[in-house]
């Protein structure tokens, strides 16, 4: 079996500029450079490298991950922090063989795969379909990710982008549809408020399904990139400056416990990646990209608890994103 390193596209080198109320898409070729430099000299570049297929061989020393749950942003973000935790505890576990799944596969598929242990060995996800995986893996929550995730820039159509400077709670919010990708966590916090959406099979068919009005927004993570969601032909579609959604996402790490030394290695080397201060600046140089949260200029924020979050959790996501943005948001509305 032939496994290969995903290699992301020029899509990653970009991001969305809002200026005057205009999208745009920004080539930014030292975006590399700098995630390179905020989690170690030459990891991100490394994942930028052409792409090298190599046969994985029976040896206790490998490791097998599936990585296309998400957008090739994020990951780009999730294999950085694999290959850090593992680098991380070369010293005490030795060396390791990483091999890349290399088949998109269905969420329930993963988890067979990974809970017999022999193709597959970790993989990430949003809690949304499998809840009862835990007599087969490990779950480890990743926080660094969970705040980021989460807080969503607004595209709509420009002539209505006006619309949304009433918005105020959640009622208002129900006034308009979202679109939404079938598999996407929002689907069931969007449900728990009642708030209306469309769903579209595939991600990059929302931003042509927007266009043609199927729905009045589309709600994307600050980590995202957008060329994802589809190609804009007429230039219709803008980013709003002046609000912004925040939804609590948990995103978890699945290892297979037939590896029971690969749990203890992770474990060990995301508290170090997360405590060296490296998961922080990964994180932080993504957000850089994102002209709407930088400048001066304040930007109302519509809170939404996510009903797999207890209170306390709710509210501890949400005191932790305003702590990171302490003058930056207007909070329209916090339940």
């Amino acid at each position: 079996m032939k496994f290969g390193h995903p290699t992301p596209s020029n899509a990653i080198a970009r991001h969305c500029a809002t200026k005057a109320g205009q999208l745009s898409f920004v080539r930014t070729p030292l975006r590399a450079r700098r995630l390179a430099k905020a989690v170690g000299a030459g990891v991100i570049l490394n994942l930028l490298s052409v792409a090298s297929n190599t046969v994985a061989e029976p040896d206790s020393r490998e490791i097998v991950f599936y990585n296309r749950s998400f957008t090739q942003n994020i990951q780009v973000i999730l294999q950085t922090t694999i290959e850090r935790s593992l680098e991380l505890t070369k010293k005490e576990y030795g060396e390791y063989q990483l091999a890349y799944y290399p088949t998109t596969s269905s969420d329930e598929r993963i988890e067979k795969l990974s809970r017999d242990g022999e193709q597959l060995h970790l993989y990430f996800s949003t809690p949304k379909i499998l809840d009862d995986t835990q007599q087969s893996h490990t779950d480890i929550d990743i926080p660094f990710l969970t705040n980021a995730l989460g807080l969503r820039v607004i595209l709509t159509k420009k002539q209505r982008a006006s619309r949304f400077d009433h918005i105020k709670n959640h009622e208002d919010l129900r006034d308009f549809y979202a679109g939404i990708g079938h598999t996407w966590a929002a689907k069931k916090i969007f449900e728990h408020r009642g708030i209306p959406f469309r769903q579209a099979l595939l991600t990059e068919k929302l931003l042509p399904m927007l266009e043609k009005d199927r729905f009045d927004y589309i709600a994307i993570s600050t980590l995202d990139d957008i060329e994802s969601l589809g190609p804009i032909k007429d230039n219709q579609v803008t980013a709003l400056d002046n609000l912004m959604l925040y939804y609590p996402i948990p995103v978890q790490l699945h290892i297979s416990n037939t590896r029971p030394e690969l749990v203890s290695r992770l474990k060990k080397g995301l508290e170090r990646f997360i405590s060296s201060g490296e998961a922080t600046a990964l994180i932080d140089a993504e957000m850089s990209e994102r002209n709407i949260l930088q400048g001066e200029a304040r930007v109302r924020l519509l809170m939404i608890k996510n009903p797999l979050y207890d209170e306390q959790r709710n509210q501890a996501a949400f005191k932790n994103l305003t702590e990171q943005f302490p003058r930056k948001f207007i909070t329209v509305y916090q339940p």
